[in-house]
């Protein structure tokens, strides 16, 4: 009995490190699919809404359809790829460590597309809200009795008529491009530096005892050096002599 529950307690203790970290990934996870959601509904609104394709939910356009993928896809990759960079980062093998460089710098190309995708969802929500409160204005109301005034200068006919159309593709600013950006670095960086530490092997720790000690011995033996150089030091001066010379001759 007592060696079943030996048993079960280090089958625990092993399958601790992947909890920890699948509990990590879960929570980063769910904040990545909140972007990646926001992000693919911006890259479904600026799709071509046409070529409608049959879905579970009714007829879609086939680009917005793609170009959603696509975003939730590159981002889902981007994640993943962070994690795997961390993890061969602290790979003590040379050959394998040297390719965390190259896996951070796919994760990041990845980035691209999804970070577009949410700034200009930005985008179009600042410019929707702005819209309903001009709707709400008495600038509304005057825009709409200049545009169709045929008595009043074209150009500002033109201009009030632009002001009258609905935001359509959203053109982000440097806010949404810096807010994108923000976010969808701080989801790779949680991949990254949140993993839970694998936990040491017999070999490992015994080796990290044994460069713990080295360093210790090598930090006693500096010390013991500086010690020795200062007493030479003092030794050497020309009161020290005297009082040497003057000890030897009484």
């Amino acid at each position: 009995m007592h060696k079943q529950v030996k048993q079960a307690g280090r089958a625990i203790k092993r399958a601790g490190h992947p909890l920890k970290i699948a509990g990590v990934m879960s929570l980063g996870l769910v904040l990545l699919a909140v972007l990646e959601t926001y992000a693919a509904y911006g890259a479904f609104r600026n799709a071509v809404q046409a070529d409608l394709i049959a879905t579970p939910w009714g007829e879609l356009p086939k680009s917005a359809l793609f170009h959603s993928a696509k975003s939730v896809i590159c981002g889902l990759l981007a994640f993943v790829g962070s994690a795997i960079a961390g993890s061969l980062r602290d790979d003590p093998r040379k050959e394998v460590s040297s390719r965390a460089w190259q896996a951070r710098a796919v994760a990041f190309a990845l980035l691209v597309i999804p970070v577009g995708n949410l700034a200009s969802t930005f985008a179009f929500d600042r410019e929707a809200k702005a819209w309903e409160t001009y709707q709400g204005s008495d600038a509304y109301e005057a825009d709409k009795t200049l545009a169709n005034d045929p008595q009043a200068d074209s150009r500002e006919r033109r201009d009030a008529a632009e002001r009258l159309t609905p935001p359509g593709k959203s053109q982000p600013d440097f806010p949404d491009w810096a807010q994108a950006i923000f976010l969808h670095l701080l989801v790779m960086w949680s991949a990254s530096a949140f993993r839970a530490p694998r936990p040491l092997t017999e070999a490992q720790r015994a080796a990290l005892e044994k460069q713990e000690a080295r360093k210790a011995s090598a930090a006693k033996a500096r010390a013991t050096r500086e010690r020795n150089a200062k007493a030479k030091a003092a030794a050497a001066k020309p009161g020290n002599v005297f009082d040497l010379r003057k000890r030897v001759s009484q």
